[in-house]
């Protein structure tokens, strides 16, 4: 079920709620066009997308789909953007993509990452990592980058600081360079309404500092909160092996939208 996290003492790192993992699973708004969403690519989402949401998502059990039709909408999606749409449904059922969100899982697991949206801000001037669980307001994040760009370190309660260390790693999505002063890595869930609250939240987080931060997303499907949200994040890694980095942040864009839409 969904839960409210507690607000902490140091008011610059205020969570302000969040999903958790339910019996130990393993675990908006419309997006800011700063990303530059073109209308008709998010018109099409939210029709395609409405068809996925009520007609095409898999049963509580999370199985794979086994005849390819519950593809057809999330195909349609895809080839929106110009994947082919054979080779989208190869990559569906190659396993790679699957894996490849089943790895991102894994990173979160020595974070002790239980819920989303949750979030590790690494800050170079002081080589600190700070970690942010829940949905934030946009003016707390704000005080945390405007103390890490001047160098200041920033007191933390022992749950914001993360328990492993974060890492980029080859083949991050990432929006900015990954040699700015701030990057926030991202841990999200495309069917949880708090990540897509969030998901606009970073988004103007980009448009307000530019260069200077920079966006991870990795995924962290809750699956008995969100029975789709896996095959969602399959998907979107399809994309990225089929096209670019830039398809892949359009297309969970779009994603972000239509859930948001349907909640």
């Amino acid at each position: 079920m969904e839960n409210e996290h507690n607000t902490q003492n140091d008011t610059n790192i205020v969570p302000e709620n969040t999903e958790k993992t339910v019996q130990g699973t393993t675990v908006n708004q419309t997006t800011n066009t700063g990303f530059g969403i073109p209308q008709a690519i998010v018109t099409a989402a939210v029709i395609i997308g409405l068809a996925l949401i009520f007609v095409f998502a898999p049963d509580k059990t999370n199985n794979k789909p086994t005849n390819g039709k519950e593809y057809s909408a999330i195909e349609l999606f895809a080839t929106n953007m110009g994947i082919d749409a054979n080779k989208f449904e190869a990559c569906m059922d190659a396993g790679d993509a699957e894996q490849t969100v089943k790895d991102q899982i894994a990173l979160a697991a020595p974070l002790g990452i239980q819920g989303t949206p949750t979030s590790i801000i690494m800050v170079a001037s002081t080589n600190q990592q700070i970690q942010i669980v829940g949905s934030l307001p946009i003016e707390t994040i704000k005080t945390v980058i405007d103390a890490g760009l001047a160098g200041k370190t920033i007191p933390l309660e022992a749950e914001q600081k993360p328990t492993a260390t974060t890492v980029l790693l080859p083949g991050d999505h990432i929006v900015g360079s990954p040699n700015a002063p701030i990057i926030i890595v991202e841990y999200s869930d495309s069917d949880c309404p708090y990540c897509q609250r969030f998901h606009t939240t970073m988004h103007q987080i980009k448009d307000a500092y530019g260069d200077k931060v920079a966006w991870v997303y990795r995924h962290y499907p809750l699956d008995r909160l969100h029975p789709k949200s896996r095959m969602e994040a399959v998907a979107s890694e399809c994309v990225a092996k089929l096209s670019d980095d830039a398809t892949f942040w359009k297309y969970l864009d779009a994603m972000f939208t239509i859930n948001s839409s349907a909640s």
